[in-house]
């Protein structure tokens, strides 16, 4: 699934909202996951769910993105 090392960092609400905002200003591409997603068991079940709630709606409750260890850092500080 992962060809590279992943780091799994727990965080509250508030904190993921601020890490998404982070990765936004920044253009960094990113995954979302939220907490709908985990009712649904297929691709298109999950792009609907995320589709029928616009983006300042979304439960976020975890999201993924790939960069340089510093625009990481700066992403995730705090």
């Amino acid at each position: 699934m992962f060809q590279n090392p992943v780091l799994v960092f727990g965080a509250t609400a508030e904190e993921i909202a601020r890490t998404v905002e982070r990765a936004r200003s920044r253009g960094i591409d990113f995954t979302i996951f939220t907490r709908d997603l985990f009712g649904t068991f297929n691709d298109a079940d999950n792009r609907a769910a995320v589709a029928s709630v616009t983006a300042d709606h979304l439960d976020v409750v975890g999201m993924a993105f790939r960069s340089d260890r510093k625009v990481a850092d700066k992403v995730l500080k705090g």
